[in-house]
């Protein structure tokens, strides 16, 4: 149905539908008659090769692609026209609506959308506003942008991988508390993530040298600039080649990965704290096929896992350790809640709850005292009560006084 001012007309351009309406309903006017029999007989079923999908999506069919020696990359232009979809290849998607000059309503690029097939590099992403972080929870999780606005529902593909950097709460890293302590992301994000790593800026004589020659012979032209190992057109045109392979699992690789996520399973029965979870294995399998595909190869060999174990075993050292036991808990960046952290959590709930059911409330104060008998610090216990009540697990009636929800 296309709508034309005020009216909507029912507009039909493929043949076989041509075909049923000729046959189902078909026109009381000869002329009409006449020439929708042309339009059968041209087998064309449209003289315009394109079908309107409403006032700002058009679909046109590519007739002939020419192929040459090199790859092709398509870049397409459609005059008077913004916002269009080519299946299959990568063109200019969008993912945002806004108003053209006309007053009317289009849909707009987005990066992620844009990156579709690729990689979306995104630095800064602990500024992220509020909204966008809900748009990219659902392109790393559903692999798929939803737009409802402006009177256009829309689903766009982001099959993307993320690469991006975040800067420490307070400007550095703090060693003594914890990941998400000290990087200002939802847990809902982080835990998308394969791999997490934390960068320090640590002095070091050799590496600031080399850094510094670099950074020197990019600005003059007297200090030797260091070259890649590889050439940058040589490396995209790798990479291109690189994507066009699919590896397979092979049954000794899958035996590997097995024995390695079954292997940090069973730490539980010594530390009470869960390491790995299936989201880390659906990782593992990802990173084999991709280690595998870098070096070109039609199958995932026992080089592939033992590569991205190392990998993993790496991320998790670093972000996978609770802080104040030293022992490896997923949870850090899976819940925010590592296993002493929840311990402390209950340990305050109950003693609420024990001072409640002797007067119906419990003064802050008698919470405080009870706790450092238990060896709280007055720092912790503000931290778990911020915590509690922001939760909903406990609530304030009056100052000072607490309840369990």
């Amino acid at each position: 149905v296309v709508r034309g001012g005020e009216l909507y007309e029912l507009a039909i351009y493929d043949l076989e539908s041509l075909k049923i309406f000729l046959d189902e309903i078909g026109f009381g006017n000869s002329r009409k008659l006449r020439q929708l029999r042309e339009l059968i007989a041209s087998k064309k079923g449209t003289h315009s090769n394109y079908k309107r999908l409403n006032d700002q999506v058009i679909l046109v069919k590519v007739n002939e692609v020419e192929e040459r020696e090199l790859d092709t990359v398509y870049d397409l232009t459609i005059n008077d026209s913004h916002a269009f979809i080519a299946n299959g290849f990568i063109v200019h998607n969008t993912a945002a609506v806004v108003r053209d000059r006309t007053g009317g309503m289009m849909l707009e690029a987005g990066a992620l959308v844009l990156a579709d097939m690729g990689v979306a590099c995104i630095d800064e992403i602990d500024k992220m506003r509020s909204e966008d972080r809900v748009a990219i929870h659902e392109a790393m999780a559903q692999q798929t942008i939803s737009i409802a606005k402006g009177g256009i529902v829309a689903t766009l593909n982001a099959r993307t991988s993320i690469l991006a950097a975040a800067n420490p709460v307070l400007g550095r890293y703090d060693p003594y508390r914890s990941f998400t302590d000290n990087v200002d992301l939802p847990i809902t994000i982080l835990s998308r993530f394969d791999l997490i790593f934390i960068l320090r800026d640590e002095p070091h004589r050799e590496r600031d040298e080399r850094l510094t020659d670099h950074i020197l012979g990019l600005q003059s032209k007297s200090v030797a600039v260091t070259s890649p190992p590889i050439k940058p057109e040589i490396l995209r045109k790798y990479i291109a080649y690189a994507r066009r392979i699919q590896p397979e699992l092979t049954p000794t690789a899958a035996k590997l990965i097995k024995e390695f996520y079954l292997q940090m399973r069973s730490i539980y029965q010594q530390t009470s704290t869960v390491t790995i979870t299936a989201r880390q294995l659906e990782s593992l399998i990802r990173l084999a096929e991709a280690r595998a595909r870098a070096a070109l190869r039609e199958y995932v060999t026992e080089e592939d896992v033992l590569d991205v174990i190392d990998l993993m075993k790496r991320s998790l050292s670093e972000v996978g350790i609770d802080v104040e036991t030293g022992k490896p808990d997923i949870d850090v960046i899976l819940t925010g809640k590592p296993k002493s952290i929840r311990d402390k959590f209950v340990t305050m709930l109950d003693t609420i709850k024990e001072l409640q059911e002797e007067k119906g409330y419990a003064e802050d104060e008698e919470i405080r005292e009870a706790l450092r008998e238990k060896g709280f610090t007055d720092a912790e216990i503000n931290k778990l009560l911020s915590r509690l009540l922001s939760d909903g697990k406990i609530f304030s009636p009056k100052p000072g006084v607490y309840r369990l929800t």
